[in-house]
Formats: structure tokens, sequence, C-alpha cells
């Protein structure tokens, strides 16, 4: 029988943008030396894992960023954009992954926090097959490893500065006669 292999809290983050952090639990072995590694590498399969994105004001900062080129309210943007994902999730064609991912995903744009995707599949699947999944379909990753889809809310997110008055362009003054 495999090895279990377990990635015990990773953390990526970056200051003032967000982070992602996680768990996971492979079946597999490690290898004990360079000659083994290329075949412990194509036997590892994931038996559960924990993806967790947290918002540290990149979302907030991307929704101005997208209201200021639209030239709309960045309130109204954030509201108009999380009230429109379950339409933008149409393209999935799966209403059991948009009835799963809209709530989180609305709450993740309103309120920052953070969003996490828990796998576990009925059986180990192979890292080969996720890599495929993840290059060709990504979506049907949550099919295939059993992934149910959280959001903690952030502390409310503080107002979106205003966009800048846009000035009229001056008037060249009419030459005098």
């Amino acid at each position: 029988a495999p090895d279990a292999i377990t990635v015990k809290d990773f953390r990526v983050a970056m200051k003032d943008a967000g982070a992602i952090s996680g768990s996971a639990e492979l079946a597999g072995a490690i290898p004990t030396n360079a000659a083994e590694a290329r075949n412990a590498l194509a036997a590892l399969a994931i038996k559960q894992g924990t993806v967790t994105v947290t918002d540290d004001s990149l979302v907030e900062r991307l929704i101005a960023a997208q209201a200021l080129r639209l030239k709309v309210d960045p309130e109204k943007f954030r509201q108009q954009f999380a009230t429109g994902l379950p339409f933008m999730l149409m393209f999935l064609n799966n209403r059991d992954l948009q009835a799963k991912l809209t709530p989180a995903l609305q709450g993740f744009i309103r309120n920052g926090g953070s969003l996490s995707a828990v796998a576990t599949p009925a059986r180990p699947v192979p890292l080969a097959q996720v890599v495929t999944a993840a290059t060709a379909q990504p979506f049907t990753l949550f099919t295939l490893l059993a992934t149910s889809v959280s959001g903690a809310p952030g502390p409310q997110p503080t107002t979106i500065p205003a966009l800048p008055a846009i000035a009229a362009a001056p008037q060249a003054a009419a030459p005098e006669t």
C-alpha cells in the first residue's frame, strides 16, 4: 500500500494583497534516491486537501480599478458584480456547481474575507489526472475531487474611494475680432 505524504499548512502571502494557504494529504511514497523520483512523482495521488484564498485588499483594489475604467461608482459596481455572478457562471452549464460556487463567490466579492475549497474524493485521484483536468477543463476539478466551497466574510470593507471628479476640458477662448 502506498505511503501517505502530508503537506501541512502551506502559505504564500503578499502584503496588502492576499494569501493562498492550505494543506493536503497525498497517497504515494517519498523517493529514497534520484532514480526513483520520476516514478514516485508519477504515482502521487490526492487523498484530500484544502486551499484557502484570503483577501487583504486585492479584491477591493481590482473592483476600484474596474469601476474607474467603467466610470461608475465603485460600491455600486461591487454590488452589481456580485449580483451578476450567477449569470456569469452560466457558462459552466452545471447547475449544481453554479449553486455551490455562487454564494461563496458573492460573499467574497461583497465582504472580502476568505474563500475555501475542500477536496474529499472517495478514493485518491492521481496527480497526473488532476493536472490534465486543470489544464483542459478546470471547472471539472470540483466534481473530480468532490470539492465543497465556502467563504468566511472579512471585516466590512472600507468604502472604496469615490471616483475623482472628471474635470471638463478647458474651452479654447474664442479669438477676438
